[in-house]
């Protein structure tokens, strides 16, 4: 029979992430947060996330004029907020008035702060790599022992598992067989782990390759429930969703 695959027991599964053997219990993540039900990337969003009883949430990062570490994740405030100023060329004194959603962009310290303990933290850098000195920074004033980083440049995760975070490489589709190639090369470097965006070609075979490498296995962004079956099916560690709360009770079902 198939088995509970968003059961109780998996919520009090807080050990290593990797590597995981087939039939461990897949990871649940919060996409931006609970996505779907409030504005993402808010405290808001996190809140109803870990309140259904997630493992742990995603959340992009980029960095203010001034170097302060905002949770935000377009380029700009267009699209989230109407307001067409970059991120990076924005105050954070200018910024905490933003509102997306009707909710305020949060500083990450404050989602560190705020996060339940034990919950993973899966934090995308997408500025550069003056990121993690920042990320470095406060490593040093609050416990981050729950955050891990992920990161679409290669360059950033280098820095990232060098300074010893646990750190992931995200990989969009149409680059993914490629990745396949680099699996030994990022290993070598420190890199935990790959986060795929979702596709047909994920397989057992590429799910088994990167466990033997001692690595995790994440795919995004999963908001069907017969789609999180399928991935864990193939042995996938964690699955992101927008939509925490029908994942989980479609896959129960």
């Amino acid at each position: 029979g198939s088995k509970e695959i968003f059961g109780g027991a998996r919520k009090n599964d807080r050990d290593s992430m990797s590597p995981k053997g087939y039939g461990d219990a897949v990871k649940i993540i919060g996409h931006r947060g609970a996505s779907v039900e409030a504005p993402e990337n808010t405290l808001a969003a996190f809140r109803k996330a870990w309140a259904v009883g997630v493992d742990g949430v995603e959340l992009d990062v980029r960095l203010s004029r001034e170097g302060v570490p905002v949770v935000f994740h377009d380029e700009d405030g267009s699209r989230l907020c109407g307001i067409p100023f970059a991120v990076s060329d924005s105050a954070w004194a200018d910024m905490v008035t933003w509102r997306v959603g009707g909710e305020p962009i949060p500083r990450l310290e404050s989602i560190v702060d705020a996060h339940p303990a034990g919950s993973m933290l899966l934090v995308e850098i997408k500025s550069g790599v003056e990121t993690v000195d920042v990320l470095n920074g406060i490593r040093s004033t609050r416990n981050t022992a729950d955050i891990t980083v992920l990161t679409f440049s290669p360059h950033v995760a280098m820095r990232a598992a060098s300074s010893g975070w646990p750190t992931w490489i995200n990989v969009e589709p149409e680059q993914q067989a490629n990745a396949m190639l680099h699996l030994p090369t990022w290993r070598d470097a420190g890199v935990g782990g790959v986060s795929f965006g979702w596709s047909e070609r994920i397989s057992r075979e590429w799910v088994e390759r990167v466990h033997r490498g001692g690595m995790s296995f994440a795919v995004w962004t999963i908001n069907q429930s017969q789609l999180a079956r399928q991935m864990e099916a193939l042995g996938v560690d964690v699955l992101m969703t927008d939509h925490p709360r029908l994942v989980q009770a479609g896959a129960e079902s």
